[in-house]
């Protein structure tokens, strides 16, 4: 009886450990400021920026918003400011697109955080960081830009893609082009346009850019591998059968 129940025990326990290795579908629970595993990352191509400045680097086409320099106050630091990106259609893969002039990103992507600051400022706070569904329309495509005076009615907040702080963005990587921290666990509906609302307080050095990051890049696992799947399993095993042996 005591090898049984401890071999059912065994045995939900593997399960337990294989089923949390498998990757899930979509996001189920609220976005996640991350400053350990998403510091570091340079932004390229593959990594456009959704919100930035004309260092940005984009794919051709891209239309991504670029500012110049701090916005707001850029000679008296520190600054707020209150940015929007245009519009991006979510497309099936993981592929970073633009056709016909449309922005087109993955449904799965963590955001990227490169914070500059002044010294004797500290660090930025980072008040909300926005996700607007808008639906299946038409009418919005082609890289709308909402902080051009558009109004887009048929949009409405996404909370569970959506990030309120405030939270201290932490100077791990000062310099242009690579995150201090970011914003794990967005995961959108394919087919769907969204644009992204971002608010910052002491704003103190430039402009800070906020660029995707696909969670399918090879350099950036999300779950475990096979040959980490097979270990595990091998693990269980072997305790399973010391236990036996005692019994």
């Amino acid at each position: 009886m005591k090898f049984s129940a401890m071999r059912l025990g065994f045995a939900a326990l593997a399960a337990t450990a294989v089923v949390g290795l498998v990757p899930g579908t979509a996001n189920a629970g609220p976005i996640v400021f991350n400053q350990t595993t998403l510091v570091g990352f340079q932004q390229t191509d593959n990594r456009p920026c959704v919100i930035g400045d004309s260092s940005c680097n984009k794919p051709a086409g891209w239309n991504n918003f670029l500012v110049s320099g701090t916005p707001g106050l850029p000679n008296n630091p520190p600054s707020v400011y209150d940015l929007f990106s245009p519009t991006y259609l979510v497309i099936p893969g993981t592929g970073i697109n633009n056709v016909a002039g449309e922005d087109q990103i993955p449904a799965q992507f963590d955001i990227l955080i490169d914070q500059n600051i002044a010294g004797g400022f500290g660090n930025e706070n980072l008040i909300f960081f926005k996700t607007f569904d808008c639906g299946t329309s038409t009418t919005i495509a082609n890289g709308g830009n909402v902080t051009k005076g558009d109004t887009l009615p048929i949009c409405a907040l996404d909370a569970a893609n959506s990030f309120t702080g405030p939270q201290s963005i932490p100077n791990n990587n000062n310099g242009n082009g690579f995150s201090d921290a970011g914003l794990s666990g967005f995961s959108l509906i394919v087919g769907h346009h969204y644009f992204f609302e971002v608010s910052i307080t002491n704003d103190s050095d430039g402009m800070e850019e906020y660029f995707i990051l696909p969670t399918t890049e090879e350099n950036f696992p999300r779950v475990p591998e096979p040959g980490s799947m097979i270990l595990l399993g091998s693990g269980l095993i072997g305790i399973a059968s010391r236990l036996r042996k005692r019994a």
